[in-house]
């Protein structure tokens, strides 16, 4: 059996050693590498949605990423994830949003459901496909959110610190009142290593190591 490849499309260098460590740790022996442009994020914060050039551009790299001979290509964005889910119709291989796999599952363990973000330009994407997701599988979800937009200019500051701490603030808030809470940017995965054990009564979920652990399971290994 031919080795398979994997393509992520990032929107911000900050997740490719995060998603470098999960591939290395999770799927030994499968090739994989990054294609980066952090000025599709600027364009999308700036025009406050995902518009048809930008989709366009996002198209060209998944188009780039097939040419480098992906096997499978993950938009690791949520922000511009649905259109990982059109782009499909126009490649020779799947194109997976990184927050598919959470989605799905998240649907199957709770009815309400706590989303985390820190940008606005996220929150609709990933309500959207939680609540499809719940409907695909005949499950009724009530979803609650929380921006917290300051975060994110921290983040691009890199006072991680003070970063991690309003996401930290935002998971306490969203667990009092819901059954799971999903962090909806990969971006934000970073805080649970900072979270202590019991800290909150509710699991919180992350996108990239469902991710990955979808991509071990539709690779057999």
């Amino acid at each position: 059996m031919s080795v398979k490849k994997v393509s992520f499309v990032h929107t911000s260098t900050l997740v490719v050693p995060l998603f470098t460590s999960l591939m290395e740790q999770r799927l030994q022996g499968v090739n994989f590498f990054h294609l980066v442009d952090d000025s599709l994020i600027r364009d999308v914060i700036k025009e406050g949605s995902v518009s048809p050039k930008i989709a366009w551009r996002v198209l060209q790299h998944i188009i780039l990423a097939v040419e480098g001979g992906a096997d499978y290509v993950i938009v690791t964005c949520s922000s511009v994830g649905e259109v990982a889910e059109w782009a499909t119709k126009f490649v020779p291989v799947p194109v997976i949003r990184v927050d598919k796999p959470m989605a799905e599952y998240v649907v199957q363990t709770a009815s309400k459901i706590g989303v985390l973000a820190t940008l606005p330009t996220t929150l609709s994407p990933t309500m959207n496909l939680i609540k499809r997701s719940a409907e695909s599988v005949g499950r009724e979800v009530e979803v609650e959110f929380e921006l917290c937009d300051a975060a994110f200019n921290y983040l691009k500051a890199e006072r991680y610190l003070e970063h991690d701490e309003l996401i930290r603030d935002g998971i306490r808030r969203l667990s009092r009142k819901c059954e799971v809470v999903v962090l909806a940017q990969a971006s934000m995965a970073r805080v649970l290593e900072s979270m202590s054990p019991g800290e909150v009564s509710v699991p919180v979920l992350s996108s990239p190591p469902l991710l990955v652990d979808y991509l071990k399971k539709v690779l057999n290994l």
